[in-house]
């Protein structure tokens, strides 16, 4: 089994990078690099993180067999 450990969804926070990641696009890179896997993040840690692991926890429960989910917490 080959499982990505680092990996992240949502609005990007890094200003090179232009795309919103998506579920789909995850799903499909999974499939043409043959990763069984993948641990999944929320992009934003530090606005809102509630709703990021909301959102990384309705995706790991769609696709338990793809996705592994880490939460954050608000440290401040």
């Amino acid at each position: 089994m080959i499982i990505d450990i680092h990996s992240h969804i949502g609005d990007p926070w890094y200003a090179y990078w232009k795309k919103n990641v998506q579920v789909e696009d995850h799903l499909a890179s999974m499939d043409k690099w043959g990763i069984d896997k993948r641990c999944v993040s929320w992009w934003q840690p530090h606005n809102a993180p509630d709703e990021g692991n909301k959102t990384i926890a309705s995706i790991v429960k769609k696709y338990p067999d793809r996705f592994l989910g880490f939460g954050r917490i608000n440290q401040r």
